[in-house]
């Protein structure tokens, strides 16, 4: 992670209510964060316990779901633009006005392969992509696999931008949202979670998934040496300082599963169970 990128996160780690404070006291006219924070900041914006006069709203990081894009510009009144980056190279594509992302292809290369790790053409969905940083002298990285599905098209867009158009499949991870003893409820947004465990708990290869309000299910991939109690004790010093209490954590054994349909390898689900 960039530095940039592990502040964003380490902002997320603490209580919702003590992260308003602070965006209220600091007031800033541009939100820049991941889809899943910037919803549960536009929650808090409705409610009238966030009070930000914006400019823009700019998101990356995860897949920006038009639903979602419209809660956002109805919460804050403001555009939002949207952007596909990495780790390895943050402004890999920025949308333009015609909300169509475009490649900066003068820094960067992107090339989209199959399976079988050969180039697909145009017009078609690739289940990978390789990254060469052009801007990177210190830590060259030619030919990164990111492991993100995308689309590259050839047709120019109607903004007048020479840079190429693409399309991408990001991470579909899902907060997760639990009750609170004195009442009310935490959300936790799936970049935090995905932080502690792996920042805390030591784990990589891992799929959290909340079967209740109070329960979570976790596999552990076989490769993975963290124990249960490590596990366990990380998350519950996380959910301690967001004043969560009483989660029961079942962890499996077992490689995380993938979706069935799009074979897309989620490592946070809300799947609550109602009945």
């Amino acid at each position: 992670q960039t530095e940039a990128q592990g502040g964003a996160i380490r902002t997320l780690l603490q209580p919702v209510a003590q992260l308003v404070h602070q965006l209220n006291e600091f007031q800033p006219t541009l939100l820049a964060s991941y889809p899943t924070a910037a919803q549960m900041l536009a929650e808090e914006q409705r409610a009238g316990r966030l009070q930000l006069r914006l400019r823009e709203v700019w998101t990356g990081g995860e897949t920006l779901a038009e639903p979602s894009r419209a809660q956002l510009q109805r919460a804050f009144g403001c555009p939002v633009r949207n952007s596909y980056g990495a780790s390895e190279f943050l402004p890999i594509a920025w949308e333009c006005l015609y909300r169509r992302l475009h490649v900066n292809s003068d820094w960067v290369i992107l090339e989209p392969i199959d399976r079988d790790y050969r180039p697909v053409a145009a017009g078609l969905r690739s289940h990978s992509v390789l990254l060469t940083n052009l801007a990177n002298r210190i830590q060259p990285l030619i030919r990164y696999d990111l492991g993100d599905s995308v689309t590259m098209f050839d047709k120019p867009c109607a903004c007048g931008s020479r840079f190429p158009v693409m399309s991408v499949e990001g991470r579909s991870d899902e907060a997760l949202v639990f009750p609170l003893t004195g009442g009310g409820t935490a959300t936790v947004v799936p970049l935090a979670l995905t932080t502690v465990m792996e920042d805390d708990a030591c784990v990589h290869d891992f799929q959290v998934t909340q079967t209740a309000p109070r329960k979570l299910h976790i596999r552990l991939g076989g490769e993975e040496h963290a124990s249960a109690h490590q596990v366990r004790r990380a998350l519950g010093s996380y959910f301690d300082t967001l004043g969560i209490d009483a989660v029961s954590i079942d962890i499996a054994r077992r490689a995380p599963a993938r979706d069935e349909v799009s074979g897309k390898l989620r490592r946070v689900i809300c799947r609550l169970d109602h009945h």
